[in-house]
Parts: C-alpha cells; structure tokens; sequence
C-alpha cells in the first residue's frame, strides 16, 4: 500500500510539471509513468492433507563431496616453508 501511494504522489507530481505551451517549443508535455497495474489475485491454498501440485525432488544422500580448501598464500615478505 505504500509502495502504491508513493507511485501515485510520482506519477500525480509527473503531471505538476509539464511544460507551459510555447510556439517555439513544439514539445508540449513531459512522459509520465505508467498507471499500476492492478495486483493479481493470490492463488487458492491446496486442500488440506493434498500436496497441491508437483511433489518436491527427492534428497539423495551421498551428494557431490566439499571441496577441499585453498591454501592461503603467504604475505608480502613472509618467508615460506
């Protein structure tokens, strides 16, 4: 709600300032953002005790090992062994 209100406050100080007709100055109005589409209706909840969709992957054991970690290398002047 009050990312809406602070894009209506934009959009309405958007259309303060257009530019004041000029025969000179063939522009004679400045782009103003976009009206808010409106926000979708939230999907229904599953029925309860139903998965409601597709069931989550399987976790196999046994996955891909760590890797193993990165020597760190020694400081400017440090001697190394």
């Amino acid at each position: 709600a009050l990312t809406l209100d602070r894009y209506d406050a934009i959009r309405a100080r958007q259309a303060d300032v257009q530019p004041a007709p000029n025969v000179l100055f063939p522009i004679r109005e400045a782009p103003i953002a976009g009206a808010m589409p409106a926000p979708a209706a939230p999907a229904p909840l599953p029925a309860p005790g139903t998965s409601g969709g597709a069931e989550p992957a399987p976790v196999l054991p046994g996955g891909p090992a760590p890797a193993a970690p990165r020597p760190v290398p020694p400081a400017l002047g440090e001697a190394t062994p």
